[in-house]
């Protein structure tokens, strides 16, 4: 695993994309009670998501100079914690085991009042793309907001979409053609980096497509 990990952040950065290793800021998660992943659930914890956004910001203001005034980053809410049954005992226990296992706490924040419902729509200097790692819910692109002061825009699918669609689905978008970020911030498992666009059963069958399909659209969004 340790191997696989060094040999993707190596090949990313030998492609001219910045790969951060994050095994050190999920390790400084593990404080107390705070866990990096949920007991019965696929994702990181709300910790775990700022912990991240907070090392990718310091990634970016060292290497870029975002436009934008200061001021305008999200501000973050109060923690809860609330009772929930994990994803992967939804998806794969009985009834019967549900109820053995019992709910996991997830602490998470709550959205300031003036901040309820969507990240803002409005173009931003930073934009994220990735699956339900980084959704609203977990904290990720509002923590990489309120540390990088700016605001941050987002695209998200749920994990079965595929990474490769999703980033289509925003390069293609009239939002993405009007006023493109300054940096993109691309949220891709691990686990799935062996899986290309066209991964047969490992991406829903709307998310396929050939590889040169894919680069090809993107050539082409991206010139535009």
């Amino acid at each position: 695993m340790k191997a696989r990990y060094d040999f993707i952040l190596a090949q990313l950065k030998q492609s001219g994309l910045e790969a951060i290793d994050l095994r050190p800021t999920l390790k400084s998660v593990e404080t107390g009670k705070q866990t990096i992943f949920f007991r019965a659930d696929y994702h990181w914890t709300a910790w775990s998501a700022e912990a991240a956004a907070g090392a990718v910001a310091q990634v970016i203001k060292a290497s870029v100079k975002l436009s934008g005034a200061p001021g305008t980053g999200d501000k973050l809410g109060e923690w809860v914690t609330q009772r929930n049954l994990g994803d992967l005992a939804q998806r794969f226990l009985s009834p019967e085991q549900q109820k053995a296992v019992g709910p996991d706490l997830y602490t998470v924040r709550v959205p300031p009042e003036d901040k309820k419902g969507l990240l803002d729509a409005a173009p931003a200097p930073v934009h994220v793309v990735g699956n339900s790692f980084v959704q609203p819910y977990l904290g990720f692109p509002q923590k990489l907001s309120n540390a990088l002061d700016r605001p941050v825009s987002l695209t998200w699918n749920v994990g079965n979409i595929g990474p490769w669609f999703t980033f289509l689905q925003y390069v293609g978008s009239p939002g993405f053609a009007k006023q493109p970020p300054q940096v993109i911030v691309w949220q891709f498992n691990e686990g799935q980096f062996h899986s290309g666009p066209d991964a047969t059963g490992q991406w829903d069958a709307p998310s396929i497509i050939a590889p040169q399909m894919w680069r090809d659209r993107m050539t082409a969004a991206i010139a535009k």
